[in-house]
C-alpha cells in the first residue's frame, strides 16, 4: 500500500518536496473543455522530481465526452506511462452526472484510443451502487471516496469504510477517506487516500496494463470487506458480467448460472472447468496474472 493526496489550484503554494511520508500526487489538470489548472504542470513535475508517483485528473464537465477525453489528453500527453489517468465523476458543476456510465464510458473509450490507457474513476461509494457500472469495472479501476468524519487525520493503514460493497467493482485500486488530512509537510487541510498498490502496481497501470497490486490472500482483494460473502460473490458476478461471461443478476448466490459463468471462464484460459473460484481463477479474473 502507498499513502497520498490529492490536489488541485486550491493547494497553490504546496511544498510536495517537504511531503517526507506521501508516496504519490494526484493532481488536477483539467475540467469539461476550457478550464486548464495552471499548477498542473508545476505540481506533478515536484512531485516527480521528489520521488513520488504521480497521476492526473480530468473533472467531468458534461459536455462531449469525446471533447472532454480530448482536451484533457491534450495536457496529459506528456506523462503517459508515467502518471496514472483518472476522471473525476461528481455532480457539482456536472450537467451529465444522472447519466452516469452512459457519458463515462465514450469518455474511457476515446481517451483509451488516444493514449492506450484505461484511466482510473473517481467517484463516491454512494454513486458505485447508483448505476450498472460493470462495462466501465471490467476496464477501469475505482478511485473510491467514502468519509467517516470531518476530524484532523494524517494517514491511516485501515481508514473506515462500509461494508455495503461496491457496485460493479470488486476492489477500490484508490481510497480517498478524508478531505480533512493533515501529513507531514503541509501545515492546511489537503485530500488524503491509500492506494491498495505498490510502486510497480502503479507504472503498470500508467503504462496501460490493467494489474493491480499482487494479492496474497481475499483480504488484500477486498479491502475492508473481512469474508463478507454476499459481497465477495457478487464481486464475481459483476465482472464475469463485464467481461462477457455471465447474463443473470448480481444477486451474491452463487448458483448454477454463476457456476457456468465460470466455467466457460476457466475454459477460455485452459484452467480446469471446476466452477469453483479458486486462487488461479480469481487472481486472472480480475486481471492480477499476465494473459
Amino acid at each position: 500500500m502507498m499513502n497520498g493526496i490529492d490536489i488541485a489550484s486550491h493547494q497553490a503554494g504546496i511544498r510536495i518536496s517537504a511531503m517526507g511520508t506521501t508516496d504519490f500526487v494526484i493532481v488536477k489538470a483539467t475540467q469539461g473543455v476550457s478550464y486548464d489548472n495552471p499548477y498542473f504542470t508545476k505540481h506533478i513535475t515536484e512531485a516527480e522530481r521528489s520521488g513520488k508517483m504521480i497521476a492526473g485528473y480530468h473533472y467531468a464537465g458534461g459536455n462531449s465526452p469525446s471533447a472532454e477525453a480530448d482536451f484533457f489528453w491534450s495536457r496529459f500527453k506528456p506523462y503517459v506511462g508515467k502518471a496514472v489517468p483518472a476522471l473525476d465523476w461528481e455532480g457539482f458543476q456536472n450537467s451529465k452526472f444522472k447519466m452516469g456510465p452512459a457519458w463515462v464510458k465514450p469518455f474511457v473509450e476515446r481517451f483509451h484510443a488516444l493514449s492506450g490507457v484505461w484511466p482510473l474513476i473517481y467517484m463516491s461509494k454512494d454513486v458505485c451502487r447508483s448505476h450498472d457500472w460493470s462495462w466501465v469495472a471490467a476496464r477501469c479501476g475505482l478511485w473510491c471516496a467514502q468519509y467517516g468524519s470531518d476530524r484532523l487525520t494524517d494517514y491511516q493503514n485501515r481508514p473506515w469504510t462500509d461494508k455495503k460493497g461496491l457496485g460493479a467493482w470488486p476492489a477500490m485500486t484508490i481510497f480517498q477517506y478524508s478531505s480533512h488530512g493533515r501529513v507531514q509537510g503541509y501545515g492546511a487541510n489537503v485530500d488524503i487516500n491509500v492506494a491498495y498498490l505498490d510502486k510497480e502496481g502503479w507504472l503498470k497501470i500508467a503504462a496501460g496494463e490493467r494489474k493491480e497490486a499482487d494479492p496474497v490472500d481475499m483480504a488484500d482483494l477486498f479491502p475492508g470487506v473481512d469474508d463478507d460473502h454476499d459481497y465477495i460473490v457478487k464481486a464475481y458476478q459483476s465482472v464475469l458480467k463485464g467481461r462477457g461471461y455471465y447474463d443473470g443478476a448480481i444477486d451474491g448466490v452463487w448458483g448454477p448460472k454463476s457456476q457456468a459463468a465460470a466455467k466457460v471462464f476457466q475454459s477460455t484460459y485452459g484452467m480446469d472447468k471446476s466452477g469453483i473460484m479458486g486462487r488461479e481463477t480469481v487472481l486472472r479474473l480480475f486481471g492480477l496474472v499476465e494473459e
